[in-house]
């Protein structure tokens, strides 16, 4: 018996849409192939926003050894990469064979889409079924190669048809998501009360529908004075308010079509290098028309074709046939459809169309295809009846199975909703019982029972042995030590497995017992801000994949949680021990509150008060003195040039130089970025140019030996107090800070 293979599927997130066909797509082929999967969820590459990019971690596991080839979803994973920044990242799972999805990368194949003809289809159906001319294109992130196309293709659309061309009608919608086009509309509208165009496309599904939803929010209802048309045909376009006409880029195929190349691959065989699959524009409301299902049935014959008995099987293949071969049914329903082909004049008609309908359901598939199906068997039983009786007898009989099919999609949906309900009620009682959890052995005890509660029956919890920090732009280096903290296989802990291990060897250790049938994984990294903490391998089972990545959100807090307890409980113990650490615990923590941590000057927080002491305590002697305000000339600059680290250096050196011009008595502090201040009491009238000599002559020497390839430059300004009660610090400051900003005019450095 050949080996099972294992193939890895590379995605950003498990919630959005698109991620969720292309999920469906690949399981599907990996469970009639007998093979094994794991879903790498990783976010966006490099992604900007917050600590997302901690999440890509999880794709250095992505080796030989733990899968057998890789589906990459390309598309969704360079927006903030160049093309060959891609390329180059992709260039890492070399020796397991690789396919894109999305987008066409050098030596690797890839599973492609029709973008150009997808919009022009779109585009054609607003300017000719609906006679728009100002069609607005709501554009995807100018650095995702799909995006450009779709972009371009609109463009050639618009002119081809002799519509309005003109940049105002191109609206730069982000990232691909909801929240960007929002901004962009938003922006759109707080300019110009009315929208400017007749007609929306937008890049994808994601975009379009958060658009129809701001447009009415706006008082700009859709598609009455907006037509909309979405691109991706996800789930949730079916159920959006309007219903949104798509682009249908078969999602669930190109996972299958995908995961089909990568396993033949995988196993030895030569495959094609680029497949294209075709699109099709689905039409529902929100651009103004009648959904496709609806028009099927206006367009259905009113008279009897008498083309003799039916051959319900081959009825039955004909209407399968007719629907894109991702939403075809499959050998089962074919059998019901044969069979209500059969029984339409018999009382077993809608028992047949029920028990099918449920079937369906109870395998938690959608009934999205039935409607088209029922169509489409209603045409070719109106061929072949004889007589006005019949055809309206089938009217009658096929409105009943409108009806059930409307029932069972309202009971579907019903179900939906009280199912993720019920899953967040139960992710929110594993959560409260384990938030209060002591240490991490204590919190995998607790988590054991309360997986069952969301359908977890596996999970796989690797904890780092010691503590990582990871920042953005950092190459990430496995660590060598890891403890796997729970192994929970099938609902049952085996304690056996767990224990200590490499990762940088193996995703997980060996002792952890391979399953005698196809199972597929989820992937994922465990972090907190700039730690990382480790990460999770787990089946996902019936919940809504939102419950799995808040689940390993929240673990990954609680785990942080419980070190942070547990460090404490050490920190305390030990200080209870020793009356003089916790002496110089507390003084440690007091310098830390009253100092700059990159120049160990004062911070401004001290500076203020002890500065204000200062002030007061000189008044009450009688003495006057100086306060100096200053800061580092060209510190963008530097940043922009040579790197923050190195604007650290320069500011570093800057503190440095400006304690040496000050005396020992004076008061120097950091106040924050590039600025610093100092006090001096009892000063003579010519302190400022002494200082400002001072400070020349040492900046002079710096520059001379440094070496850097930039000069260090200081601007101060100053202002003289009396002895007398008078300005305050803080008006002294700003006194001082306008005195230095005419030092940087005179200088021609503002």
């Amino acid at each position: 018996m050949s080996k099972r293979i294992t193939l890895g599927l590379l995605v950003d997130q498990l919630v959005s849409g698109y991620a969720r066909l292309l999920i469906a797509g690949v399981e599907d082929w990996c469970r009639g192939h007998d093979a094994n999967l794991i879903v790498f969820v990783g976010r966006v590459l490099q992604s900007p926003h917050g600590h997302e990019y901690q999440s890509n971690v999880i794709f250095e596991y992505i080796r030989p050894g733990t899968v057998d080839g890789l589906v990459m979803a390309s598309g969704t994973q360079y927006s903030y990469l160049s093309r060959l920044q891609l390329q180059a990242y992709v260039s890492r799972f070399e020796g397991i064979p690789r396919v894109s999805i999305g987008i066409p990368l050098e030596g690797v194949p890839g599973v492609l889409i029709d973008n150009r003809s997808g919009i022009l289809q779109a585009v054609e159906h607003l300017a000719s079924a609906h006679r728009l001319r100002r069609i607005a294109f709501l554009v995807g992130p100018d650095t995702n190669e799909e995006a450009v196309l779709r972009r371009d293709a609109y463009r050639e659309a618009v002119r081809k048809l002799g519509l309005a061309d003109d940049d105002s009608l191109l609206i730069p919608g982000g990232d691909f998501t909801a929240a960007g086009a929002r901004a962009a509309l938003k922006a759109r509208l707080d300019r110009d009360a009315r929208p400017g165009f007749q007609g929306l496309l937008a890049a994808n599904d994601e975009m379009a529908i958060a658009a129809s939803q701001f447009l009415t929010e706006r008082g700009h209802a859709v598609p009455r004075d907006v037509a909309v048309i979405g691109f991706d045909n996800i789930a949730t376009a079916q159920v959006a308010v309007p219903p949104l006409t798509t682009v249908d880029q078969s999602l669930k195929a190109q996972g299958w079509q995908a995961a089909d190349l990568a396993g033949r691959q995988a196993r030895g065989e030569q495959v094609s290098p680029t497949v294209v699959l075709p699109v099709s524009l689905t039409v529902r409301t929100s651009c103004g028309c009648m959904p496709d299902d609806v028009v099927r049935l206006a367009s259905l014959p009113v008279l009897p074709g008498r083309r003799g008995p039916i051959d319900a099987a081959a009825a039955a293949r004909r209407c399968a046939d007719a629907l894109p071969a991702a939403s075809r049914p499959g050998p089962a329903e074919q059998k019901a459809l044969a069979a209500l082909a059969a029984q339409y004049g018999t009382e077993a008609f809608l028992p047949t169309l029920h028990d099918a309908l449920v079937s369906r359901m109870a395998g938690s598939e959608d009934l999205a295809p039935w409607p088209s199906l029922l169509s489409c068997l209603q045409r070719e039983l109106i061929a072949a009846a004889h007589t006005p009786q019949e055809v309206a007898a089938l009217a009658l009989r096929f409105q009943e199975a409108g009806m059930l099919l409307s029932e069972l999609e309202r009971a579907r949906e019903g179900r939906e909703l009280t199912e993720l309900r019920r899953h967040l009620r139960e992710l929110r009682g594993v959560m409260e019982g384990l938030i209060s959890v002591a240490s991490a052995d204590e919190l995998m005890d607790d988590l054991t029972p309360q997986l069952a509660r969301i359908d977890m029956r596996t999970c796989l919890i690797a904890v780092y042995s010691a503590d990582v920090t990871h920042h953005r732009g950092e190459s990430w280096v496995v660590p060598d030590h890891a403890e796997l903290m729970l192994a929970v296989i099938d609902g049952t802990r085996l304690r056996g497995a767990e224990g200590f291990f490499s990762p940088a060897r193996s995703l997980l250790p060996p002792s952890v017992p391979s399953r005698d049938r196809p199972s597929t994984r989820v992937a994922t990294s465990m972090y907190f801000r700039e730690e990382q903490i480790g990460y999770v391998v787990f089946e996902p089972g019936g919940c809504d994949p939102a419950i799995y990545e808040t689940f390993c959100i929240l673990l990954a807090n609680v785990l942080k949680g419980s070190r942070l307890l547990a460090a404490r409980k050490d920190a305390e113990e030990r200080l209870r021990q020793v009356l003089a650490e916790l002496e110089e615990y507390n003084q440690r923590l007091s310098g830390l509150s009253q100092t700059d941590e990159l120049t160990g000057l004062y911070n401004r927080r001290a500076f203020i008060s002890l500065g204000a002491q200062n002030l007061a305590l000189a008044r009450r002697m009688g003495r006057t003195g100086t306060v100096v305000f200053a800061d580092v000339d060209y510190l963008k600059t530097i940043n922009d040039s040579f790197g923050h680290e190195e604007g650290d250096v320069a500011l570093g050196q800057a503190a440095r130089i400006l304690v040496t011009v000050f005396r020992n008595s004076d008061l120097v502090a950091r106040l924050g970025g590039d600025e610093f201040s100092a006090l001096a009491v009892g000063t003579a009238v010519d302190f400022p140019r002494t200082v400002r000599r001072r400070l020349d002559e040492a900046l002079s020497e710096y520059n001379r030996q440094s070496g850097k390839s930039y000069q260090l430059s200081i601007s101060i300004g100053s202002v003289a107090f009396k002895s007398s009660p008078g300005m305050g610090l803080e008006e002294l400051l700003h006194r001082a800070d306008e005195a230095l900003y005419e030092e940087k005019r005179r200088k021609g450095r503002t």
